[in-house]
C-alpha cells in the first residue's frame, strides 16, 4: 500500500530542513547518484518526490528503502 504522503513534491528548502544537508551537498550527491534525482516540474522549477526522499532517509538509517 502506498503512503499517502509519498506523492507530495518537496522543494530544495524542504529537503535541506529534512536532511540537514546543504543545497550544494544535495546537488553534488544527486550528480553522483547518491541522492534521489529531482523531478522537472517546469522550465525553472524542480522538486523531489517525498517518497523517494523518505526511502533514501530509511536507507541511511540502515533499513530497506520504502
Amino acid at each position: 500500500m502506498r503512503n499517502a504522503a509519498s506523492g507530495r513534491f518537496l522543494r530544495i528548502n524542504d529537503i535541506v530542513a529534512e536532511t540537514s544537508l546543504s543545497r550544494s551537498t544535495i546537488y553534488r550527491m544527486v550528480a553522483k547518484g547518491q541522492f534521489p534525482a529531482p523531478v522537472q516540474l517546469s522550465a525553472n522549477r524542480v522538486a523531489w518526490m517525498e517518497g523517494a526522499v523518505q526511502g533514501w532517509k530509511n536507507q541511511q538509517a540502515g533499513g530497506p528503502p520504502i
